[in-house]
């Protein structure tokens, strides 16, 4: 005769015990994983970084040790829960040893349709997700903010700044000497409020950053690797102060991509707006150049690269053959800003070879060594971040103005319009 029995009532009692131990478990377990989403985002971001062309020929040596020792003091920064914000611009800064200004990495998890935006009800709808409830925001007081900002002078990078006319926006010094905060102060967006932030930028160098910016209508951060506070503006980011004259330096939207025509009798203007090299815009290009490649006669040239995006060789090679040849018997002018960009820097480069010629205008940007064939993109484990890679080894010839431009020879003045102050120059030689 057994000693003792079990009821069916205590058995059900241990295997409901059992259970709950296990689902304990299971939720500690699915609570950890949660929590590394940012240390496993890392992770991936570290090992595709390593595969990269501008990788391999930088850092190597004390180079390759220090990004290293600043990979582990991210993974320590990472190993905890953190919101989207915070995690992006932890994981970004593994990209700081690195002078590639093609890479690109960004937020993709926002649930913002900006299509609906004009629809209040989306709007509202929009306001109670737990992405906008997240995005971060400063408790500063903003009137006392703005007044101190609007003394801070033209040249400063500190100030007021505005985008379209639709967004006031407050750039301040954090408590870190070395970075900036952008914040709202104003905005006739909806999906905007006081107190957002824009933006965060660190300062490389004297008036050079790395920044941690918003798109506008999706909320989504993305990194800008080479963005500048020249004359009033942020280069890449695209804001101006409020208090900025007129710049002559920036062309606007409405400006012919492509245009020729005669100037003076000894003067003829070129505008090379784009080398975009997509199958769709190359017969574009072709057109334009099959209808002036027999026209350049004058004795001078001026070649206007400003707002030139870039692309390739495979669109531009044909313009540059075109320029190399009038430059045996003519005088080649070539205007640059700060957005004549990639390829079009690379043109820039080889028309500085030329015996006749003189660059004219504003540094340019400094993105023009590697680049991407391919456009490959890579979803980061979390699913919230995209980074998109390069995959074109860089030419030592390009790689030292990477981040820092190239210097024209002459300088032109913002306030006078670009082309006649080149004209003054050709007239008083």
């Amino acid at each position: 005769m057994p000693m003792f029995s079990i009821k069916p009532s205590m058995i059900a009692t241990v295997f409901r015990f059992i259970a709950l131990i296990l689902l304990t478990f299971n939720l500690s377990v699915l609570a950890q994983q949660t929590d590394n989403r940012c240390l496993n985002d890392l992770i991936a971001f570290d090992q595709y970084i390593r595969k990269l062309p501008s990788f391999k020929q930088q850092i190597v040596g004390d180079k390759k040790t220090e990004y290293l020792n600043l990979l582990e003091l991210l993974k320590q920064n990472t190993a905890k829960p953190l919101s989207d914000f915070d995690c992006f611009c932890q994981i970004t800064q593994l990209l700081n040893p690195i002078k590639d200004n093609h890479l690109a990495i960004y937020q993709t998890n926002s649930p913002i349709d900006y299509r609906k935006l004009t629809d209040s009800t989306y709007l509202e709808e929009i306001k109670t997700s737990a992405f906008f409830k997240a995005h971060p925001r400063t408790n500063l007081d903003l009137k006392e903010l703005e007044e101190k900002l609007s003394k801070k002078a033209l040249d400063d990078v500190e100030g007021i700044y505005s985008q379209w006319g639709i967004i006031k926006l407050g750039v301040f010094r954090a408590s870190k000497p070395d970075s900036l905060v952008g914040v709202v102060l104003k905005s006739l967006m909806g999906q905007w409020e006081k107190d957002d932030i824009w933006m965060i930028l660190h300062e490389k160098a004297p008036n050079k950053f790395r920044s941690v910016v918003a798109f506008p209508n999706t909320k989504d951060y993305l990194l800008q690797m080479n963005d500048k506070f020249v004359n009033g503006m942020l280069t890449e980011s695209g804001f101006s102060k409020m208090n900025k004259p007129k710049s002559f330096e920036f062309l606007n939207a409405k400006t012919p991509v492509y245009d020729f025509k005669t100037l003076s009798k000894d003067t003829q203007y070129l505008r090379l707006g784009s080398f975009n090299a997509m199958n769709e815009f190359l017969p574009v290009a072709q057109k334009f150049y099959d209808s002036i490649k027999d026209s350049l006669t004058a004795p001078n040239l001026i070649v206007d690269l400003r707002n030139n995006g870039g692309g390739a060789f495979k669109n531009s090679g044909k313009f540059l053959k075109l320029i190399e040849k009038y430059s045996k018997k003519g005088k080649v002018y070539t205007i640059v800003n700060g957005r004549t960009v990639s390829n079009a820097e690379q043109f820039t480069l080889k028309l500085k070879k030329l015996k006749k010629h003189t660059l004219l205008g504003a540094r340019t940007c400094g993105t023009l060594t590697y680049g991407s064939n391919y456009g490959t993109r890579y979803d980061l484990p979390s699913k919230r971040y995209e980074f998109a890679v390069t995959d074109m080894k860089g030419r030592l010839e390009e790689l030292k103005f990477e981040e820092i431009g190239i210097e024209p020879d002459v300088y032109l003045k913002t306030d006078t319009d670009f082309v006649e102050q080149v004209l003054d120059l050709i007239n008083k030689k």
